[in-house]
């Protein structure tokens, strides 16, 4: 989902589950399975040679996912496009409503009780992200990658949620959530000068990342 024209995404759309099936990345499929493989033998080997309670946990939650997986790819297109960005805010609203609202627990705030479900909005605002940035480049010219004003839209979605992130106090994931949004700039044909840009602006600001890291860790030890 970069830059392009719209009729990709009218081609795909006009696929039937077969063809859609045909186009997968099989491959990387096989190899995550396997990977998954390895990992649900392993859980049963620690289990001493039980199912219970590891390995059959493992082995659900891969297929639950793989089946998530499968369901997502079979949707058009243009349907994943209308929706980044609505998809988007509602992951930072509970991004938000985590920092107001959210369950503390290990020393930190990351996760908000939806009745009676625990979710991690964070690890949403991976996919989320991802979404939003692809619609973004998709509508932006090649040649306009360039043009450092208009790249401040997708850089204020990356900021925004990592900020929030690192609040949690989240570190790790809001270091993926900018790495991730860093290769689709790439992707998207985003000069070399201005990732060097970024960078030098980025290294100059870790004091005061650092200082929110501190924040959300004192904010969460007076709360518990």
């Amino acid at each position: 989902m970069m830059s392009g024209s719209t009729d990709s995404f009218t081609s795909r759309g006009e696929m039937g589950v077969g063809e859609k099936l045909g186009h997968l990345s099989w491959g990387l499929i096989l190899l995550i399975s396997a990977i998954a493989a390895v990992g649900v033998v392993m859980l049963f080997s620690a289990g001493g040679g039980q199912w219970e309670p590891w390995a059959v946990r493992q082995a659900t939650r891969f297929a639950l996912g793989l089946g998530v997986m499968f369901a997502v790819a079979l949707v058009d297109l243009r349907v994943w496009l209308r929706l980044a960005y609505p998809i988007y805010a509602a992951t930072l609203v509970l991004l938000v409503a985590v920092e107001l609202m959210g369950h503390i627990g290990m020393g930190a705030q990351r996760w908000i009780n939806l009745g009676g479900f625990v979710l991690q909005p964070s690890e949403l605002m991976k996919i989320a992200l991802t979404l939003a940035l692809a619609r973004y480049f998709h509508a932006l010219p090649p040649e306009q990658t360039s043009n450092p004003l208009l790249l401040l839209p997708p850089i204020a979605l990356i900021l925004v949620p990592a900020g929030l992130v690192v609040m949690q106090p989240n570190l790790g994931t809001a270091l993926l959530l900018v790495l991730a949004s860093a290769m689709m700039f790439w992707g998207a044909g985003v000069p070399g000068w201005i990732f060097g840009s970024c960078f030098a602006v980025g290294f100059s600001v870790i004091p005061i990342g650092w200082q929110f890291l501190q924040i959300g860790r004192a904010s969460c030890r007076e709360r518990v």
